[in-house]
């Protein structure tokens, strides 16, 4: 498998080591200079890492992990927008709880 997913990736030329982590994962370090003194650059790694993960776990019948929201990126702005709301909700949700912890303190 460690091989498989080092040809997909483009680093098999290149030292590289495979760890069992438990019995739920693996962890692989490699080299980016090979033995014949080649740089591995890795662009898109990340991509090419999941779609050889993917393969990887279908065809050994494996349990796939979970994997980036799919959901289109948003803008700078938007994650603003959103973080703010979130944090106002939160703030709200803080109030209520405060409120309705008093609101028991005085009912005893």
């Amino acid at each position: 498998m460690g091989q498989s997913f080092a040809e997909a990736t483009g680093f098999a030329e290149h030292p590289w080591v495979m760890v069992r982590h438990r019995a739920a994962h693996v962890h692989m370090v490699a080299f980016r200079v090979g033995d014949s003194s080649e740089v591995w650059h890795g662009r898109n790694d990340r991509r090419a890492a999941q779609s050889a993960c993917t393969r990887l776990e279908l065809e050994h019948g494996l349990e796939q992990a979970p994997r980036r929201r799919v959901e289109p990126k948003l803008s700078v702005i938007a994650e603003r927008e959103q973080a703010r709301a979130q944090e106002l909700a939160l703030v709200s949700h803080r109030a209520l709880c405060k409120r309705l912890s008093a609101s028991r303190r005085k009912s005893f």
